[in-house]
């Protein structure tokens, strides 16, 4: 008896108020069986499948989280150039390919050789020996005394000069030229050599 009425006046005449009562205590408790029937039978009662759509499932599992972009790759600057070869390395290796008769291959090193020290004579005169390989005599000859303008008392310069008038055939100028290098340099490593040029140019 509830409030003097059985159950089945209950929900004959207070239909409203059961169907309250009656899905409170499904809310609590889902598998009460006699409330889910005694709910159907109310009129607009849902079915048992209504009923347990009613019923809110339990939370659906968090889904797992994203995995975090990965950032793009920076490229690295430009890989530094490599680093300019050496000045006596240049030379070394001019004089290398000089003396394997591969002048012009040697012209390019003395020339890089001569940019990295403007002031000194010894890549001059060594272009100078490339353009004597050549047959080039005047400008052996050019190069030979810009040589000696950079320092007069080079003696790979005043022994190249001499050699350049020589196989240009201006005789006066290579005595002239040898003698120079004889007198700078008496004990030099071509003072015999230039000696008998001398004796041979007389």
């Amino acid at each position: 008896d509830l409030a003097g009425l059985t159950a089945t006046q209950w929900l004959a005449e207070r239909p409203a108020e059961a169907r309250g009562v009656l899905e409170a205590l499904l809310a609590h408790n889902p598998d009460h069986e006699p409330a889910r029937r005694l709910l159907a039978t109310l009129p607009g009662g849902e079915s048992d499948e209504e009923v347990d759509a009613a019923v809110p499932d339990a939370a659906p599992a968090p889904a797992p989280p994203k995995p975090r972009p990965t950032p793009p790759r920076v490229e690295d600057d430009d890989p530094p150039e490599p680093r300019a070869e050496s000045f006596d390395s240049l030379m070394d290796r001019g004089n290398t390919l000089l003396e394997r008769g591969k002048a012009s291959q040697a012209r390019r090193l003395f020339q890089d050789a001569a940019k990295q020290r403007p002031r000194s004579p010894e890549p001059l005169a060594s272009l100078g020996w490339c353009d004597l390989d050549a047959g080039r005599h005047q400008q052996a000859i050019g190069q030979f005394e810009r040589s000696l303008q950079k320092n007069p008392r080079y003696a790979d310069g005043m022994y190249g000069l001499a050699t350049a008038y020589e196989r240009a055939g201006m005789k006066q100028q290579a005595l002239n030229a040898y003698q120079a290098y004889l007198n700078t340099h008496p004990r030099g490593s071509k003072a015999g050599l230039v000696r008998r040029k001398l004796d041979q140019l007389r």
